[in-house]
């Protein structure tokens, strides 16, 4: 299966994917590539910001997020 596809199933299932997970569950890295080639094919995904503390020190990373249409 190639990355994209392994990614939107990933964000169809889970909602949401970050570089770590992505990492860490196919070895995929260059995720940010990936969402912009999905973004393109139509798909809504957002991103947010998330910081945290390791090893005292402050980093920041991308969560992406697919918006799914609620048509009722």
């Amino acid at each position: 299966m190639d990355k994209k596809l392994l990614v939107l199933n990933y964000l169809e299932k889970n909602g949401s994917i970050t570089t770590y997970e992505a990492n860490e569950e196919f070895g995929i890295v260059g995720l940010k590539e990936i969402i912009e080639q999905l973004r393109e094919e139509g798909h809504n995904i957002i991103e947010r910001p998330v910081k945290i503390k390791r090893n005292g020190k402050k980093i920041q990373y991308q969560r992406y997020i697919l918006e799914v249409e609620n048509n009722e």
